[in-house]
């Protein structure tokens, strides 16, 4: 029962995803967006009806758009109850009941681009790469609404939805989130590792910028990787993840973490996954 219950979320964060639908949380623990990012409408989805409508549910205790059995945070009962809440600015939306919301999401998730250079079974068939005329689409989109909504961010990912250092509109997007124009805004990549070397990380100019590097590797030897990860390379993979060791030692990035899928041909590697990841000095 989430009575007496809250979650900061729709006042908080923002997710994009690949038809550029808005959501106000996870799509697999919310599904209903509150609007379409697509640049016809700017960012005014933000404080939509469905937006409203959705924190109203959080206010009155009902949680009517959420997944009591997906959401991990009703799932495991870890949402805090309201008399727990101090920070200022929430107590303040809870007891004024506030659903519009003045400012921007804090955290922006930035989904909407499925480009990777690989093609791994748990995820899809075959690899996914963005065309000229959609990098373009996704080019103007970034500049019409995701930049605008990033300058009062303080948190953006990117990507669950593909790699950023494959995918040129998340390059080009990265580029463009430089230190003069966004000097409070942290960085948050989730990628497969192959591309995220030295000459990426200084060609991105990401040092000391990145809070969160999530890096999914899904395999401890090259022949179970071979087959889960299509058009992959151990070595690389295992230089790159060498390099990263190196990084998180300096503290050029504050979390690396080392995300495993297990699947029928891995899971007997999970104990050796894990014994990788102390070795290399992972969070």
């Amino acid at each position: 029962d989430p009575r007496g219950r809250f979650c900061a979320k729709p006042w908080r964060e923002l997710e994009l995803r690949p038809d550029l639908s808005a959501h106000a949380c996870c799509p697999s623990w919310l599904t209903v967006p509150i609007g379409q990012a697509d640049g016809s409408g700017g960012s005014g989805f933000w404080n939509s009806p469905a937006a409203k409508a959705i924190r109203r549910s959080v206010l009155d205790g009902s949680f009517t758009w959420c997944s009591r059995l997906h959401c991990p945070h009703l799932s495991a009962e870890r949402l805090p109850e309201r008399a727990a809440v101090s920070d200022r600015e929430l107590v303040a939306i809870i007891e004024d009941e506030v659903t519009e919301v003045d400012a921007g999401p804090r955290r922006v998730l930035l989904n909407y681009d499925r480009s990777c250079n690989l093609a791994c079974p748990s995820c899809r068939r075959e690899r996914i790469v963005a065309d000229q005329t959609e990098r373009l689409r996704l080019d103007e989109v970034a500049d019409r609404v995701v930049l605008p909504l990033l300058r009062a961010a303080r948190m953006v990912k990117v990507t669950g939805s593909g790699d950023p250092f494959a995918s040129a509109h998340f390059r080009r997007l990265l580029k463009q989130l430089d230190r003069q124009s966004y000097p409070r805004l942290r960085l948050q990549l989730q990628t497969n590792g192959l591309l995220c070397d030295e000459r990426a990380w200084d060609e991105l100019d990401l040092e000391g910028r990145v809070d969160a590097l999530w890096v999914s590797i899904d395999a401890a030897e090259a022949d179970t990787y071979a087959v889960i990860r299509r058009h992959g390379d151990w070595q690389r993979l295992r230089a790159n993840l060498d390099f990263m060791a190196r990084l998180r030692a300096r503290g050029g990035v504050r979390e690396w973490r080392l995300d495993f899928v297990v699947q029928t041909l891995n899971y007997a590697e999970m104990p050796a996954a894990a014994e990788l990841a102390r070795s290399l000095g992972a969070d």
